[in-house]
């Protein structure tokens, strides 16, 4: 029942989501390669509330300012960090807490890598933008707070951690990698930065392909180094050493996995290195409550019938005005009223959202739907303005 936005990567993964999407629910859809007017009047749909869901590729949403947007998934990767946060950042526009879940596969960067050689660009602005992508690639392998990624990406710095993103919220299993980092380390130096993470992993597993024959790789001394660790573990070790940056990837088709200096000094100064194993089944389960419950966070217990009428009454006003229901009332000024139960206009005023232009023209129609609730259902159970004020302050 909340505003929200699938972000993909191509016209036939949005048309496929979008299928499947609407034979439950009503959706809509948006990509290029749909007539203008078929565009235009599913994103008008979507801001007037009569779609509460859309399907789009990154065509979809420049310009648009719908304050009530209250999630947004990215089924693939996107292209780069600016991208990523300026999609997400169209969630939460009214103050209210939202969601941004990002789904990754690793065939989204070679989708992105597609779409990069497929641009005919020259080969320095391609190569920029392979950077970006594998910057894209480790915000999807760091564990890590996510927010403070984003931020020391644009050059920034948090003073802590948000304390509210998916890693953040992990407790998770924090584990000793530091021989098992040294030996992931010991190999690709050996075999001198010639091969992507597939190899590597097969390499330190001990597996008997016929690539790793062919390469004689099987002579190497970190050979099997870690044959009692699965493919799985010990990718993810390499992917948690990208994305703290003692490893990188290469640009191009064929991405191969080098040492940084921060290897090296690792090495040198023989540190120990912590992992923490985020728990993946936790995160979804936070997530998919947080999806469920997010329109009521603020309200107090008792409070979502009222919201209900509420909100009713705005898309009908938003109807006959013909603007968008965010335009009439944000779901922070519904929340309000729902919360502080006004009973005359000195106390309407008092909610965040309600001046004396808005309260001309709605202020009447929300006090005899406030009198009557209360009247048939002597709910009389409101928050202190204070309350109100510090829950809503979200971002």
């Amino acid at each position: 029942d909340e505003s929200g936005i699938i972000y993909v990567s191509t016209r036939k993964e949005c048309d496929k989501i979008y299928e499947i999407l609407s034979r439950t629910t009503v959706v809509g859809k948006y990509h290029a390669g749909m007539s203008d007017d078929e565009r235009m009047s599913n994103q008008e749909d979507f801001i007037l509330d009569k779609t509460k869901i859309i399907v789009a590729t990154n065509a979809f949403g420049m310009g648009i300012d719908k304050s009530n947007v209250r999630w947004v998934i990215h089924n693939n990767i996107p292209k780069d960090i600016e991208s990523y946060y300026q999609e997400a950042g169209r969630a939460g526009r009214d103050g209210l807490d939202s969601e941004c879940v990002l789904i990754y596969h690793p065939k989204d960067i070679v989708i992105q890598k597609l779409f990069i050689e497929n641009e005919n660009t020259d080969s320095e602005l391609s190569k920029i933008k392979y950077e970006k992508l594998s910057s894209m690639e480790n915000y999807t392998r760091t564990n890590r707070c996510l927010s403070e990624y984003i931020v020391n990406y644009f050059g920034d710095a948090l003073e802590e951690s948000c304390g509210t993103c998916g890693n953040c919220e992990n407790e998770g299993e924090v584990l000793d990698i530091t021989i098992d980092a040294q030996k992931i380390i010991s190999c690709i130096g050996r075999l001198n930065d010639r091969f992507g993470v597939k190899l590597i992993s097969e390499v330190l597993k001990g597996a008997n392909t016929a690539k790793i024959k062919d390469y004689r790789l099987n002579e190497q001394s970190t050979y099997a180094c870690l044959k009692d660790k699965s493919l799985e573990e010990i990718k993810i070790v390499i992917d948690y050493m990208i994305g703290h940056e003692y490893l990188k990837v290469s640009e191009g088709k064929y991405p191969l996995i080098k040492l940084t200096e921060k290897a090296y000094s690792f090495i040198r100064s023989k540190e120990t290195l912590f992992m923490k194993v985020l728990n993946s089944d936790t995160s979804i389960q936070k997530s998919k409550k947080s999806l469920k419950n997010n329109a009521s966070l603020s309200l107090i217990e008792g409070g979502e019938n009222l919201f209900k009428i509420l909100a009713k009454y705005r898309t009908e006003t938003a109807a006959e005005l013909r603007v968008p229901p965010y335009v009439v009332f944000s779901d922070k000024t519904l929340i309000e009223i729902c919360n502080y139960k006004p009973r005359n206009k000195a106390e309407l005023l008092g909610v965040n959202g309600m001046g004396e232009v808005k309260f001309q023209k709605y202020g009447d129609s929300i006090l005899s739907i406030l009198n009557k609730y209360i009247e048939e259902t002597n709910d009389t159970n409101i928050s202190s303005k204070l309350e109100i004020s510090t829950k809503s302050s979200s971002t």
